[in-house]
């Protein structure tokens, strides 16, 4: 499918490839996936800011709603991607795989970052979530500094919405 973009998609699109760290706030069924998809494309391949994302999102968006959007959309047809769901065995494989963006739900990340023993070598985070409301006993003093040494220091893209 084509993407004409509206005026206000197009607006959030330079927003997130103009700033480093942006927040999108959008109703359910205004663009938000196809907006932030379009800006990832972008960086990875007009701009080469970046090389690879990681994506956080409840299990059924990170299962299937991502996954769908890249492939729904034709001048998103170049983005590889792969989906860190099920078991540990199962997400590790996945993130191991070659890929431009990686997709994990969310009740996974404590895994990630503690246990996979995967590589944080991602340019962009996208948290497409409302994460830190919903795990706040993972943001206490010692594990906000584990997430923001593994993801915010590393990443140069940091992308928030809900």
């Amino acid at each position: 499918m084509k993407f004409c973009p509206h005026e206000y998609q197009k607006f959030a699109i330079k927003f997130i490839e103009e700033n480093p760290i942006s927040a999108v706030f959008l109703d359910c069924g205004l663009g938000k996936t196809v907006i932030s998809l379009t800006a990832i494309n972008d960086l990875l391949f007009d701009k080469f800011e970046i090389q690879k994302v990681l994506i956080i999102a409840p299990l059924r968006v990170a299962r299937d709603t991502w996954s769908t959007e890249i492939e729904k959309w034709e001048h998103l047809k170049n983005l590889t991607y792969s989906v860190a769901v099920g078991t540990a065995e199962e997400r590790k494989k996945a993130l191991q795989r070659q890929a431009d963006i990686y997709i994990i739900n969310r009740e996974n990340v404590p895994w990630l970052i503690e246990e996979s023993g995967i590589v944080f070598d991602f340019q962009m985070l996208v948290i497409d979530d409302d994460f830190v409301k919903r795990f706040p006993e993972y943001f206490r003093l010692n594990h906000a500094q584990i997430f923001l040494d593994k993801f915010v220091q590393n990443s140069s893209r940091i992308i928030v919405f809900e």
